[in-house]
């Protein structure tokens, strides 16, 4: 599924799903698996960290193994920044997924090496009824004249597994809030901003 950017704000046996859910940040209203909150898609480019990163659950036996997912090229997927200019600079890039307490504490790990943070708990700006975990990128964000931004050259890729009985059939929601500094281009001006804005909820199950 698949969200326009705001600012501020199959199965193979009968106990075995797998169900996917997309955080998706940049303007594109094209859907996959279920609908998304319908929100109108701006043509205006925020300053803020845009990109796509999917959350996805395959649930069997009584387990679930939760995946986060970044990876890709652009212009479909990646993470960057809109309108930064060649002068610009992007920084202390995070992101917090927030998936219910029910779930229980879990534990990330990484599944491909990457320039992100392993995701830890982090209930800095909590949404209620779920445990926020942080992921900080260490890395850099390289210019692209022809699309004027900056992107970033190290995607996440996480996995965490929930023992938590009843994951299956539960309908479970998840919220990601990304914050990033970036100094933009602006009416002939390079000024500096933090952007910090939340997504959600998408739905898995």
């Amino acid at each position: 599924m698949t969200t326009p950017d705001q600012p501020n704000t199959s199965a193979r046996t009968i106990d075995r799903r797998k169900v996917v859910g997309g955080l998706a940040w940049s303007v594109p209203t094209v859907a996959i698996a279920t609908a998304a909150p319908a929100m109108a898609a701006s043509p205006i480019r925020d300053p803020g960290l845009q990109g796509w990163v999917t959350v996805s659950g395959t649930c069997s036996r009584g387990t679930a193994d939760i995946t986060i997912d970044g990876r890709g090229s652009l212009p479909d997927r990646g993470l960057w920044v809109y309108n930064t200019g060649p002068e610009g600079s992007v920084r202390d890039a995070s992101i917090t997924f927030y998936f219910p307490s029910t779930l229980g504490t879990l534990s990330w790990s990484s599944a491909t090496a990457s320039q992100w943070t392993t995701p830890v708990v982090d209930n800095s700006q909590p949404v209620a009824g779920h445990i926020g975990y942080t992921t900080r990128y260490n890395g850099t964000f390289v210019y692209s004249s022809a699309q004027d931004l900056h992107y970033a050259t190290s995607l996440p890729h996480f996995t965490a597994t929930s023992t938590t009985p009843g994951f299956c059939p539960r309908r479970i929601s998840a919220y990601a809030r990304r914050t990033v500094t970036a100094t933009v281009r602006s009416d002939g001006q390079y000024n500096t901003e933090t952007v910090s804005f939340l997504r959600g909820p998408v739905y898995l199950g």
